[in-house]
């Protein structure tokens, strides 16, 4: 999954910073990331996937990326729900477990907070 936006869509760039990342753990994280969107996960998984102590790998993260790790995930739940919103036939209930996110409504104040609207205002613009 690439996080190049096509079109008159912004460009979120944080994420795009581990794609082109040197150091080939933090490919492999965000690939192990996306692939585990659904599932809960902490900052111990991460650190793991890295092959390194959590402590050491949050301190690492947050100087090469300007975020901490779980910021990062939140981004990446965001853009994969926008671009589950693009879809027909999802309802926001799946979209919001398709991302791991519980409640819908946490999603949509999540999705509010990062983006300025709603999931259903985000649809109606980018339809």
């Amino acid at each position: 999954m690439y996080l190049r936006r096509s079109g008159k869509q912004s460009q979120y760039a944080s994420p795009l910073k581990i794609q082109h990342s040197a150091e080939q753990r933090f490919t492999r994280l965000q690939n192990w990331l996306l692939d585990n969107l659904a599932q809960p996960v902490s900052v111990a998984d991460m650190a793991a996937q890295t092959a390194l102590s959590e402590r050491q790998f949050r301190r690492v993260f947050q100087s090469r990326f300007a975020m901490s790790p779980m910021q990062y995930l939140q981004q990446l739940r965001l853009d994969k729900a926008r671009s589950l919103l693009l879809c027909d036939g999802y309802s926001l209930k799946h979209i919001s477990q398709q991302v791991g996110v519980n409640d819908p409504r946490n999603l949509i104040r999540m999705f509010n907070k990062a983006f300025g609207c709603t999931p259903g205002e985000y649809q109606k613009h980018f339809r």
